[in-house]
């Protein structure tokens, strides 16, 4: 499988350690799912639930709303830009009370987002490692230092 840049149509391997991680946190959702529909006495909340990634803040701002824009292609969704009023891009896509967000939220520059030159050609790295883990950061380790679990170390 290759990864594919909207701004450059050159083509960069995925690594197979994204694949086990996407392929480990669908087997998750699955299980929780079985497990909720098996036991109905487990309380599930009320109100929205949200299934959240970020942008990871290694990449520059073009290259972060490139990656939001095409997940948002990917989700069928038109992604929401607030950065004018200080927010973030966002998509998301909801299925029933539980949505899918896709987030970056762009460093704070006094002096305005740097300019992209002309003919410029870094490709995206693929989007299964664009994302960074929301419980350690990206690091990979836990508040106690142990290996984070939700990630397994690996960051994303």
């Amino acid at each position: 499988m290759t990864g594919y840049s909207p701004r450059c149509p050159k083509r960069r391997p995925i690594d197979p350690r994204d694949l086990w991680n996407r392929l480990d946190a669908i087997a998750g959702l699955r299980a929780l799912a079985d497990l909720l529909e098996a036991r109905p006495t487990i309380p599930v909340r009320d109100f929205d639930w949200e299934y959240r990634v970020f942008s990871t803040r290694r990449a520059d701002d073009a290259t972060s709303r490139a990656a939001i824009a095409h997940l948002g292609a990917l989700l069928g969704e038109t992604p929401v830009d607030e950065t004018a009023n200080g927010g973030h891009v966002i998509v998301t896509r909801t299925f029933g009370p539980i949505s899918y967000e896709g987030v970056y939220v762009p460093a704070q520059k006094p002096d305005g987002p740097a300019p992209v030159s002309e003919g410029e050609c870094d490709p995206l790295p693929p989007v299964a490692r664009f994302w960074t883990c929301v419980t350690c950061g990206g690091g990979g380790v836990a508040s106690d230092g142990s290996t984070c679990p939700d990630c397994e170390g690996f960051g994303h």
